[in-house]
């Protein structure tokens, strides 16, 4: 490993949604001491993306005057290449719970040496990431950059409402799968601005938090018709 960079180190923005690492690629680069017609392949996920090797050739071509060899690669065995390899195991099962992509949120795979062998894997449906980021959405966090916030916060509550939302996520016998309550609102998920949650499973959650508000505090402005408050926010 000669350099390894975030994008977000160089723009400020937290995830730079939507950018090419422009700034990440140009200091790995002058850290490694070449131009990029020294770089042999440009290796990248989602490889089930049309025309995505086309799009990144012509990216490179545009901002650096020159592509390599495009490589694509499975998304979600990239994370359990990652994970794998670095660890030590010469065998190891491995398990990815992600958001989604590439058609799938969960993978589970047997890594042998080189090989891995995927055994299973959850449909967007069944994702986990976007179950927890509905419910970081339902206390009023943004959904798909607070979960962190969230999942930390937990550690100084109490499982008041465990068996509530035991009937949203349940898990499917002995076998490595779980099911997500289907009536769980799905559409428009990816959306930060939308409801992300169903009214049954509002109904089956802990009372929705009000934005800037401590739990179970309705601001003054909407406290005679609180529905106003979640049409516009």
């Amino acid at each position: 490993m000669i350099a390894a960079a975030e994008e977000e180190r160089f723009t400020l923005a937290m995830h730079v949604r939507g950018e090419l690492p422009r700034g990440a690629i140009g200091f790995c680069l002058k850290q490694a001491g070449i131009t990029m017609r020294d770089v042999g392949s440009i290796c990248s996920p989602l490889k089930t993306y049309t025309n995505y090797a086309q799009r990144l050739s012509e990216y490179f071509k545009y901002q650096f005057g020159h592509s390599p060899k495009i490589e694509l690669y499975d998304h979600h065995l990239c994370h359990a290449a990652s994970s794998f390899y670095g660890s030590g195991f010469s065998e190891a099962t491995v398990a990815c719970f992600d958001f989604s992509e590439e058609s799938s949120a969960v993978l589970v795979a047997h890594a042998h040496g080189n090989d891995c062998r995927v055994l299973t894997r959850f449909g967007r449906h069944n994702s986990l990431g976007l179950y927890c980021g509905r419910l970081t959405q339902y206390i009023r966090y943004q959904m798909t950059n607070d979960e962190c916030k969230v999942m930390g916060l937990s550690s100084f509550g109490s499982p008041e409402y465990l068996d509530r939302f035991a009937k949203l996520l349940r898990p499917n016998g002995i076998s490595i799968s779980y099911e997500l309550d289907p009536e769980l609102d799905s559409a428009g998920a990816t959306r930060t601005s939308s409801p992300a949650i169903s009214r049954r499973g509002r109904s089956a959650s802990s009372p929705r938090r009000w934005r800037c508000y401590p739990t179970g505090t309705v601001p003054l402005q909407f406290q005679d018709r609180p529905e106003n408050y979640y049409r516009r926010y």
